[in-house]
C-alpha cells in the first residue's frame, strides 16, 4: 500500500505533487545521522553493554500492523508493544581498560528491544525482534558471544518480556501461548453501539481515543494480552507455570519462591485504559500456583481532573528489595476521595511470606505514596506527594521497627529545582535487587542530584548523613563541561562513572577517581561535525512585570555579524506553569550542554541560515492565591515580547523575520502568539491542540474542568481568535494521533476557521504518524514543508524564490 501524506493548502502556492518530499542534502544528511549510542552498565561495574542505534526508521517499519485498543498499541505481527526503535549492534567496554569488544553471533543488523545483565554480570539477556516474533537471546560477556536462547516468541505486549529470577542462573519469561490461529480483529457487525453512565457514579477520567468499542474488541485484547509464564535456565530448558492467563503484571520474590501477579477480569470497561481494568492481585508460587489472594478491583472509572484521587483499597503492590519475600502496598485511608476530611491519606503496610500473619502497619501518610526504595530493617525512604500543596515530602522509614514513627528528611517544592537535593543513588544484590546505596561506614546515602542554581545545572553528588539530615558536597560538574554521575563503583562516592560533554563536545563516559582526573572511556565524535561552528549564547532579560527570563540562543555556522547583519530567526516555544515567581525566576538547563540536533526540532533551520532561539522561558505564574491559566494570554504575549526585544537588542534578529514554532502545547503556544501579538512573521504548528473545549476535563497542569472555568477555556483557545490570525501559519499533524488532547480533528478544525476566514494555512497530514512523527520519510517531508514555509514567508519577506 502507497501512503502519501495528506496535503491541504488554502493560499495559492506553486503546485506540488502529493507526496513525501525531500528537503535540501544538508537537512537529509541530519535526518540520516546515526543516533548516539546507549548504555547499560553491569551491576558490578565492571563492564558497560553499548548499543549502537540506527538514524529513523523508514516508513515500511513505522506501518507494520499495529493495532490500539485500550491505551495499547500493539504490534500483531510480533505479539509486542509496537515500537520504531531499536538498538542494531552491540559492544562491551571493560570499566578497567576502557576497551570495547564487538559482541559476535548475532544476526545481521539485528533489532535489540530490550537488555537485561544477570546479577554476577556473566550473562547479558537480550530480545531481539525476529522475522517470527521476540526471541530471547543470551550473551556469554566474557567470552562477547550471543546466542539465541528460546525459539518460542516472547510476550511483550505489557512488558520487556523476561526478567532475571532470584540470581543468574534462571529468567522468568512470558510467552505466547500455543494456539491453533492467530486473531484477528472481526468484522464489526451491524448492530448499535451502546455505553450507558448513570448520574450518581464517580466522574471519569480524561476519555482517550481507543477505549473498547465492543466485545470483538475485548475479546482482540484478550488474545494479545493472553501469556504463558515459564522459566528458563541459561542452558535453555523450559519449564512453564500454570496455564495461560490475561497477566497485567508480574514480579518475582527477591528469594524467587513466589511470583505477585495481578490478571485481568472480565468484563472490561469501555472508559478506561487497560490499567484501570478490573483485575485481581494474588501470590503465586514458584510452579504458578495461587498461594493467597490480596485484593479484587473492579474497573477504576473516577478520577475527573483531581490528581489527588487514588483508587479506594489496596494499590502499588511490590516486594521490599531487602528481603527475601516481604509484600508492601499502599491504602488510601479517605477511600481514594482528597474531598473527605482525614488526618492522614494513605497508610503502607507490609506482609511477610508464608503470609499467615495479619499485614504490618509500615507508615501513615498525610499524601499520596509516590516511590519507596529499600534498604535494610532500619531504613526506607518514602516519598509522598499531596498535589494542593504542591510539594514533595521524603520520609526516612524504619521497617524492622512496626512502632517507629516517620522521620522527614526534605521536603521540595514543585518547581523549586535550586532546593531540590536529588535522589539517592542504590546498589544491585547478588539476587539481582536494587537496594539503597549506603556508604561504607553505613552512617548515611550518597545522592545524586542536577545541581541546579544561578549558573545553571550543574550535577553533584552528596552525602547525606543518616544521623543529623546534613547534606555533604562531594563532587560537582564545574564549566566548561556539564558532567552527570550514571553509576557509583565505590561506597563511598568517590569512584564513580560519568557522562560528559561541553557545548562543542558531543557526550562521552569518563571514570572519575573522587576529585582526580577523569579518565575518558568512550570516543564519541559529533554525528553532526558542523555543529562545531554554531555559536550558543544562554541569554538573560527581564519580562515587563519584573519575571527574570532566560533563553539559549542558537547562531548558524559561521556566523559573523559584521558581515552577516541581522538574521531571521526561528523561535521555537514550549511554556510551563509555576505557582510562584520565585520558582519561574529559577534559570533552567546549562551552557554546557552538547546541543544535539533532533531533526524533529528547530536546529535544522540553522543550516539553512535561519537563527534558533531555542526554548525562551514562557512562564505560566499563578501568585496571591490565582490559578496560573488565569492570565495565560497576558503572560505568555510578555513573555514573546521581552524574548524577541532581546534577540533585537543584541543585534541578531531582524524583528521582520523572526518565525515561532513549536509542537504540542508548543504549537498551541504558536497559535496563540500569532492571534494575540504581532510580533512573528510565520508560524509552524506540530500536532496541537486549538480548541480547549475538546479537552473539557483539564489539559497540562490545569486541573479545572470547562464548567469550572469556562472563560479561561475560551480566552486560551486561539480557534476562537483565528480571526485575529494574520501571519502565515503552517499546521502538520499525524493522521494516527493516540494522544487524546491532540486528535488530528483539531488540526483540521483550525484549518478550516483560517481557511474560511480567507487566511494563509496549509495542513499536512502524515499517514502512520503519531503524537510524535517517526519515519524517515515523514520526518523529511516535515523538513521539506518547513523548509519551504519559513523561505517564503520569513527569510524572503513573502515572495517567492
Amino acid at each position: 500500500m502507497l501512503l502519501l501524506p495528506r496535503l491541504i493548502s488554502a493560499a495559492p502556492l506553486p503546485a506540488v505533487a502529493a507526496e513525501y518530499q525531500l528537503p535540501g542534502a544538508e537537512l537529509q544528511a541530519i535526518v540520516d545521522a546515526p543516533a548516539a549510542p546507549t548504555y547499560l552498565g553491569g551491576p558490578l561495574r565492571r563492564v558497560v553493554a553499548q548499543f549502537g542505534r540506527a538514524a529513523m526508521p523508514d516508513l515500511k517499519v513505522v506501518d507494520e500492523q499495529t493495532i490500539s485498543l485500550a491505551g495499547v498499541t500493539i504490534s500483531t505481527k510480533f505479539h509486542a508493544g509496537a515500537r520504531t526503535q531499536f538498538s542494531n549492534s552491540l559492544s562491551l567496554l571493560s570499566i578497567a581498560d576502557g576497551k570495547p569488544v564487538a559482541v559476535r553471533g548475532l544476526p545481521p543488523a539485528p533489532r535489540i528491544a530490550d537488555a537485561r545483565f544477570s546479577p554476577d554480570e556473566q550473562w547479558l539477556a537480550l530480545s531481539l525482534w525476529e522475522d517470527d516474533g521476540v526471541k530471547l537471546w543470551l550473551v556469554d560477556v566474557k567470552a562477547a558471544r550471543a546466542r539465541r536462547l528460546l525459539s518460542l516468541p516472547l510476550n511483550s505486549v505489557l512488558s520487556t518480556g523476561f526478567a532475571w529470577l532470584a540470581g543468574s542462573d534462571t529468567l522468568l519469561v512470558s510467552l505466547v501461548p500455543a494456539r491453533p490461529s492467530r486473531a484477528e480483529p472481526t468484522p464489526r457487525k451491524n448492530v448499535p453501539v451502546m455505553t450507558e453512565f448513570l448520574a450518581n457514579a464517580a466522574p471519569q477520567p480524561r476519555t482517550g481515543a481507543d477505549h473498547l468499542k465492543s466485545l470483538q474488541d475485548a475479546d482482540v485484547l484478550d488474545w494479545y494480552l493472553a501469556r504463558q509464564l515459564a522459566r528458563v535456565d541459561v542452558g535453555g530448558r523450559v519449564t512453564k507455570l500454570g496455564a495461560p492467563d490475561r497477566f497485567l503484571a508480574v514480579a518475582a520474590s527477591p528469594d524467587g519462591r513466589y511470583l505477585l501477579a495481578s490478571r485481568l477480569l472480565r468484563p472490561y470497561s469501555d472508559a478506561v485504559a487497560v490499567d484501570r481494568f478490573p483485575r485481581v492481585t494474588e501470590v503465586l508460587d514458584r510452579e504458578g500456583a495461587r498461594v493467597i489472594g490480596l485484593h479484587e478491583n473492579g474497573a477504576w472509572e473516577r478520577g475527573g481532573t483531581d490528581r489527588d484521587v487514588v483508587e479506594a483499597g489496596p494499590r502499588q503492590f511490590g516486594w521490599r528489595a531487602d528481603a527475601p519475600a516481604t509484600l508492601y502496598w499502599a491504602s488510601a485511608l479517605d477511600d481514594g476521595d482528597p474531598a473527605r476530611a482525614a488526618d492522614y491519606r494513605d497508610a503502607v503496610y507490609m506482609r511477610a511470606a508464608p503470609f499467615r500473619q495479619p499485614p504490618v502497619l509500615l507508615a501513615r501518610l498525610k499524601g499520596r505514596l509516590a516511590r519507596i526504595m529499600w534498604g535494610s530493617d532500619d531504613l526506607a525512604v518514602a516519598a509522598e506527594r499531596w498535589g494542593r500543596q504542591r510539594s514533595t515530602r521524603t520520609w526516612r522509614l524504619r521497617p524492622g521497627q512496626a512502632d517507629a514513627a516517620p522521620t522527614l528528611m526534605f521536603e521540595v517544592a514543585d518547581g523549586d529545582r535550586y532546593g531540590d537535593p536529588g535522589k539517592p543513588l542504590q546498589r544491585t544484590l547478588a539476587n539481582g535487587e536494587q537496594v539503597l546505596a549506603t556508604t561504607g561506614d553505613d552512617q548515611a546515602l550518597v545522592f545524586s542530584a542536577d545541581g541546579a542554581g544561578p549558573e545553571g545545572d550543574q550535577p553533584l553528588i552528596s552525602r547525606y548523613n543518616l544521623a543529623d539530615g546534613r547534606f555533604t558536597t562531594l563532587w560537582r560538574s564545574r564549566a566548561p563541561y556539564y558532567e552527570k554521575v550514571l553509576a557509583l563503583l565505590d561506597r563511598d562516592g568517590r569512584r564513580f562513572v560519568t557522562q560528559r560533554e561541553s557545548s562543542n563536545e558531543p557526550p562521552n563516559l569518563y571514570v572519575r577517581e573522587g576529585d582526580g582526573a577523569a579518565r575518558q572511556l568512550t570516543h564519541h565524535a559529533s554525528p553532526a561535525p558542523w555543529m562545531s561552528a554554531v555559536e550558543s549564547r544562554q541569554l538573560a532579560y527581564v519580562r515587563a512585570d519584573g519575571v527574570p527570563l532566560s533563553a539559549k540562543l542558537y547562531l548558524p555556522p559561521g556566523y559573523r555579524a559584521e558581515a552577516d547583519g541581522r538574521l531571521p530567526v526561528l523561535v521555537w516555544v514550549y511554556p510551563q506553569e509555576f505557582r510562584s515567581k520565585s520558582a519561574a525566576a529559577q534559570v533552567q538547563g546549562s551552557p554546557y550542554r552538547y546541543a544535539a540536533v533532533d531533526p524533529r526540532g528547530p536546529l535544522p533551520m540553522l543550516r539553512l541560515g535561519y537563527a534558533v532561539l531555542d526554548g525562551p522561558a514562557m512562564p505560566i505564574i499563578g501568585d496571591a492565591g490565582a490559578a496560573p491559566n488565569d492570565s495565560y494570554v497576558g503572560q505568555l504575549a510578555a513573555s514573546a515580547e521581552a524574548a524577541v526585544a532581546e534577540i533585537v537588542r543584541i543585534g541578531v534578529a531582524d524583528p521582520r523575520r523572526i518565525a515561532v514554532g513549536g509542537h504540542s502545547y508548543g504549537a498551541f503556544t504558536v497559535a496563540n502568539l500569532l492571534a494575540h501579538t504581532k510580533l512573528f512573521a510565520a508560524g509552524v504548528g506540530l500536532s496541537g491542540a486549538y480548541n480547549r473545549t475538546l479537552t473539557p476535563f483539564g489539559f497540562q497542569l490545569e486541573a479545572r474542568a470547562l464548567w469550572q472555568a469556562p472563560q479561561v477555556y475560551q480566552a486560551m483557545s486561539p480557534f476562537n481568535y483565528a480571526d485575529q490570525i494574520n501571519a502565515p501559519l503552517l499546521l502538520v499533524h499525524g493522521l494516527d494521533d493516540s494522544n487524546p488532547a491532540t486528535p488530528y480533528l483539531q488540526s483540521e478544525r483550525m484549518f478550516s476557521a483560517l481557511k474560511g476566514l480567507g487566511r494563509t494555512t496549509r495542513l499536512v497530514g502524515l499517514p502512520r504518524e503519531d503524537h510524535l512523527y517517526r519515519a524517515r520519510e515523514s520526518i523529511l517531508h516535515v523538513l521539506w514543508e518547513e523548509q519551504r514555509w519559513l523561505d517564503r514567508f520569513v527569510k524572503h519577506g513573502g515572495e517567492e524564490k
